[in-house]
């Protein structure tokens, strides 16, 4: 259980990450 929560809190923080990355991108396009 320990483990699935903490995958689930890394993947939520790339998730983050790449859409903060993706903004921007965008922003400097």
């Amino acid at each position: 259980i320990a483990t699935r929560f903490i995958s689930k809190v890394t993947g939520r923080e790339i998730i983050a990450r790449d859409a903060s990355r993706f903004h921007h991108f965008r922003d400097g396009a």
